[in-house]
């Protein structure tokens, strides 16, 4: 459990022998600044900015609850899925509901978008999708024309935003 000093600021790690994670202890603020970002380390936080017009490529892995933007919502979770569905013969001027199973996806605040990798039928559309229960998407797909519209087998792409409950 030694310390090192870092620009002024004495750093002290520690190994927790429970989960082999390691703990670092700050006394002062920690700055530094790259290519248009900058990093903020204080004894209660750690902020992140990443410039939105650099040449490399970055990335950010949160664990837990993130939020984007300064005005943003906090999110708890984006899942990506694609699923594979050939859709019944729908008659004209009607609905049919199909259910998608993704997995990892939790009934809570979410939103859900949906696309097909290539184009609908003309005149058949998604009119709703929801996360209905646990592990379930739940997509209506409408027919507005008068004919009954039998698309092929076609694969979904889902994208899955989970907003924390409000109490």
């Amino acid at each position: 459990m030694g310390g090192y000093s870092l620009a002024g600021n004495t750093v002290f790690e520690n190994k927790d022998p429970y989960s082999q994670g390691n703990f670092v202890f700050l006394e002062k603020d920690i700055r530094s600044f790259y290519n248009g970002g900058e990093t903020r380390i204080t004894p209660n936080s750690v902020s992140i900015g990443i410039p939105s017009n650099s040449n490399v490529s970055h990335s950010l892995t949160v664990n837990g609850n993130d939020k984007l933007g300064t005005n943003g919502s906090t999110i708890t979770a984006i899942n990506n899925y694609d699923d594979e569905a050939n859709l019944p013969s729908i008659l004209g001027g009607s609905s049919y509901v199909h259910t998608f199973t993704i997995p990892n996806i939790q009934k809570a605040r979410n939103t859900v978008l949906v696309s097909p990798h290539s184009g609908l039928t003309q005149g058949l559309m998604i009119s709703q999708a929801r996360v209905s229960a646990d592990n379930t998407v739940e997509v209506v797909f409408s027919n507005i024309t008068t004919v009954s519209i039998d698309m092929p087998t076609t694969t979904f792409n889902f994208s899955i935003i989970t907003f924390p409950f409000i109490s």
